[in-house]
């Protein structure tokens, strides 16, 4: 499967084996598994292993359409930089979360941006969700302003409720609405 969106400085592609080398380097940073720890498996040291296993659990809720986890390429460098993810797709009741991570070499480029733009174009259209939400550290100013940035609004505020080396951590709910996305977006999402 392959995600593309015009303009867009990234397409989403699913995991493959071959992948691993790429999904570990970006992984294995510190201050990224800070970050995204709330997914509950991002370790740090980021091992071949982890990498190995990320892609198989990836390959293998494809086809049951429940979580769709996919790679994040850059066009302009040719080359898988994070992973975007649709988790818990609930159909029934049109939402889903999203989560995603870009390595950091590759922060400051927009990448993350138009992952998750290009993730909610796709949810919203083909998977015709009426809603996508996430939580956000609060110390992650970086997401909670990519999450702003798309039209995603505070939702709530889970107080003490992760840990960051040892020390108790709000939580930050967001969701964006397919109109809100729409509106802010100024993309079009045929029924």
């Amino acid at each position: 499967m392959m995600i593309t969106a015009s303009g867009s400085s990234v397409y989403l592609k699913s995991l493959a084996m071959e992948d691993a080398d790429a999904i570990q380097r970006n992984a294995d940073d510190p201050e990224l598994a800070r970050d995204v720890a709330s997914a509950g498996h991002f370790p740090h040291p980021y091992t071949m292993a982890d990498a190995l296993e990320f892609i198989q659990r990836a390959v293998s809720l494809y086809p049951l359409m429940t979580d769709l986890h996919l790679g994040v390429w850059a066009t302009s460098e040719n080359a898988l930089v994070g992973a975007c993810a649709l988790r818990g797709i609930d159909l029934r009741n049109k939402r889903a979360e999203i989560g995603y991570w870009i390595g950091k070499p590759h922060w400051g480029k927009g990448y993350g941006k138009n992952a998750v733009a290009v993730m909610l174009s796709y949810g919203f259209k083909a998977l015709e969700l009426n809603r996508v939400y996430c939580n956000a550290f609060e110390s992650n100013a970086r997401s909670i302003a990519l999450l702003r940035s798309l039209g995603f609004v505070e939702e709530g505020r889970l107080r003490a409720h992760d840990t960051i080396e040892g020390k108790p951590v709000d939580s930050l709910s967001f969701g964006v609405l397919k109109e809100e996305f729409v509106k802010m977006q100024k993309v079009e999402i045929s029924d």
